[in-house]
């Protein structure tokens, strides 16, 4: 039986490969405490959202092993502010579509610092 990776919590669920398959993500560090959580709209995903701006969202993803893309192989996060300005992993901000799909604005979560 695998272990859950760093910073997730083990749902029990392994692939045909014997890996850790779905687990429930952690909030990141730093997310205001004021910021309400919500379920996500995916097995173990979590998300928190700004109540004075509902645009700003951030996301975690427990990762999945066996993603084509490998930054989500590992647990994760997405961070956007107003609704389509995605935080890459140097902590600009990408806009709309290309922000969306970029593979750069899926952090890890161990790398993921929020925005004072």
């Amino acid at each position: 039986f695998a272990t859950a990776a760093p910073g997730a919590a083990s749902l029990g669920v392994v692939n045909a490969s014997g890996v850790q398959a779905k687990q429930a993500a952690l909030k990141p560090e730093g997310i205001p405490g004021h910021w309400q959580e919500n379920p996500g709209n995916k097995h173990g995903v979590r998300e928190w959202v700004n109540p004075d701006n509902t645009g700003d969202r951030v996301r975690s993803y427990p990762g999945n092993p066996d993603s084509p893309n490998p930054r989500q192989r590992e647990p994760y996060v997405r961070d956007v502010r107003s609704g389509n300005q995605w935080l890459d992993e140097n902590g600009s901000r990408v806009k709309d579509a290309e922000g969306r799909d970029s593979p750069t604005t899926h952090i890890p979560t161990k790398d993921y610092k929020f925005p004072q």
